[in-house]
């Protein structure tokens, strides 16, 4: 082989990751990021919530516990319940549920009854929702849902649920 075939730059084939951030919601909303994780070895799962107000000030945070689950699909939308449940007991009027599943925001947005094996908790989602002055459901990809996502996977580790009223990073920290 040639020196000049080895060491000249060849471009690369590459695809653009799109990378989504985190957005405020708008003003007198609070949004609560969701996100559920599996540990299929054990047969449970982990929910995360993470709750921000409009200027991005963290409101509380929680991970779940969901023990005998064990579809990716049921482990988000618990989570998502989680998120809502949550965000009513801190008194928001109006919330803003972001989920990195397609799926489960579609599920929660729909108008119909759901019928399938998921739809009491899809059902009890709409039905804690119609409790707020304002609420919806939209679907973030997972690099905008990490608070969400990092705090599902601490619940797949414990044994209880838990919640931190202040940043739970630094209670992992100390």
């Amino acid at each position: 082989m040639e020196w000049s075939t080895i060491h000249t730059h060849q471009p690369r084939n590459t695809t653009p990751t799109l990378v989504a951030r985190w957005n405020p919601p708008e003003q007198g909303w609070l949004k609560a990021n969701s996100d559920g994780a599996l540990a299929k070895a054990h047969n449970r799962g982990g929910g995360g919530v993470v709750l921000r107000d409009h200027e991005g000030a963290y409101r509380g945070g929680a991970c779940y516990v969901f023990r005998d689950v064990s579809h990716p699909e049921m482990a988000e939308l618990l989570a998502c319940r989680e998120a809502v449940q949550l965000a009513i007991q801190t008194g928001a009027p109006k919330v803003h549920v972001e989920v990195d599943s397609i799926a489960v925001a579609a599920m929660v947005n729909e108008r119909a009854k759901n019928l399938s094996l998921a739809g009491p908790i899809v059902e009890e989602i709409k039905l804690l929702g119609r409790t707020l002055e304002g609420f919806k459901v939209s679907w973030i990809r997972r690099t905008g849902n990490k608070g969400a996502h990092l705090l599902a996977k601490e619940g797949i580790s414990r044994n209880n649920s838990s919640f931190w009223p202040n940043d739970p990073l630094v209670v992992f920290f100390m």
